[in-house]
This record gives structure tokens, sequence and C-alpha cells, in this order.
């Protein structure tokens, strides 16, 4: 029994402390299992989605092993605040407007594909991939990744740049897949995407609405490099490149502004 006045100390959820080291290993194994799975497939990465049976081996046995690989972390680890936050974050005007301009792209492909022209099974496929898409890399990054550089006391500012950072090196390997010099501006481009999916888990302070704009984010792409018009897919590089260019203004004003560590309940 405690004695009068003396401090009670609450027992960490987790089985081991969160850290930046444990939450890079976990990506760095996420990584390797999603990547070595893809290239043994021996598919190019433009022909990921070319038919269903390419996006099945190129893509969805890939994410379902790496998303097996992530649960079994989760079981294992019990780390806090990986799911949701204590408290809704606050946003501002700027972050509202991302994501409703990335809400809004969205929308204008799903409405503007040619679905007559999909084949039935690769359509199953996709979607199937844009759940494992959502799921995987937002647990990955904005999840386990997030929650480690969280620790230690690191203000929310410079935890969210390295999370943002890390999702663009996460496309690397993409370069020696097939996209080759066109790869790196993947890496930026996925980069400050990676910024706004992290705004829609911080408006929330739920990580599934992250999860749910990525994956309909990717179904929307992966269907629009062949079933969308020309005219459509340029109005959309024309909204991608704006929000782009947003993003990096809200990353530099976050980076700057939030100086402060994210609450997680129990001493890192």
């Amino acid at each position: 029994m405690n004695k009068p006045n003396e401090a009670i100390v609450p027992t960490p959820p987790w089985r081991f402390s969160p850290s930046v080291a444990i939450g890079t290993l976990c990506l760095i194994a996420y990584i390797t299992v999603f990547y070595g799975i893809a290239q043994a497939s021996g598919i190019d990465y433009g022909e990921w989605f070319a038919n269903a049976n390419n996006a099945i081996y190129s893509a969805l046995i890939p994410l379902v092993a790496g998303s097996l690989l992530l649960i079994a972390f989760l079981v294992l680890a019990r780390w806090n605040v990986v799911w949701r936050d204590p408290v809704r974050l606050p946003t501002n005007r700027l972050h509202a407007t991302l994501m409703t301009l990335f809400v809004g792209t969205i929308l204008l492909r799903l409405v503007f594909i040619q679905w007559g022209d999909v084949p039935v099974d690769l359509l199953l496929v996709v979607i199937a991939v844009g759940i494992g898409v959502g799921f995987a890399e937002e647990m990955a990054l904005r999840g386990v990744f997030l929650r480690g550089m969280r620790a230690s006391g690191r203000s929310e500012g410079m935890a969210v740049l390295w999370t943002t950072i890390a999702f663009g090196l996460l496309h690397i390997p993409n370069i020696f897949l097939g996209t080759g010099a066109l790869g790196i501006i993947q890496l930026l481009l996925a980069a400050l995407t990676g910024f706004v999916l992290y705004l829609f888990r911080r408006r929330f302070a739920w990580i599934v609405p992250a999860m749910i704009a990525h994956g309909i984010w990717d179904i929307s792409v992966f269907l629009s490099n062949k079933y969308l018009s020309p005219a459509i897919n340029l109005i959309t590089l024309a909204l991608t490149l704006t929000i782009q260019l947003l993003a990096l203004i809200a990353l530099v004003q976050f980076v700057r502004s939030e100086r402060e560590p994210v609450n997680t309940g129990a001493t890192d």
C-alpha cells in the first residue's frame, strides 16, 4: 500500500520503451520485407498495375507480408499513442486547405476514371492494395516511427520532420525497381505528401483517417495512369503540385512553431 503523499509512478504499457532506434529498425524491417518480395517478383515498377496478376505479386503479397510484420511488432511492443493521440492536436487554415485539396484531387480522379474499362479482377486487387498501403505505410511511418521519434521529449516539429523525411526515403528502392531518375522527384513528392497525411492523423487524433486518405489516394493514382483522360490527369497534376508547394510552406511553419513534445501519457 502506498504511503500518504507518496507519488504513484504509472506503469508503462509497453514491453520495451519507445525509441528512435527501435522505430527505425522496425521501419527498415518493413522496407526490407516489402521491397525484397516485390523485387523477387521480377516485375518492373512501371508494370506493377498492368494487370491483376502483376499487382498481386509485385504489390499485394509484399504488403500482406509487411502488414503481418507490423502487426507482430504492435502485439509484441504494446507501444501507446500509436493508434491515437491523447488529445486532438490543433490545426490551422493552411492545414485544412491542404486536406481539402487532397480529398478534392482524389474525388476528381475517382469521378472521371473510365470505370467501364477497368477489368474487374484488376479493380479488386487495386482496392486490396490500397487498403494494404493505407494500413502498412501509415502504421510504419505515422504510427510506429512517429512514436519512436516522439520519445525522449523530442519536439513534435522535429518528430514530424524526421517522419516526413523517412517517408520520402521509403521510396528510394523504386529507383532501382524501374523509376530511374524520376524516382528522385518521387522522393520529394512522397515526403511532402506524407506531411499532409500526418495532418489527417493530427486533425482527428487517430491514425485511421490517415490510412483511409492514403489508401484511396493510391487507388486513384494506380488507376489514373491508364484509365483517366490526359486532360483530367493534367488538372490533377496541377492540383498535386499545388498541394506539394503548400505542404512545403506548411511544413516549414510547423517545424518552427511546434517546439513542444506531445504528451504520450507516460514517461519515456
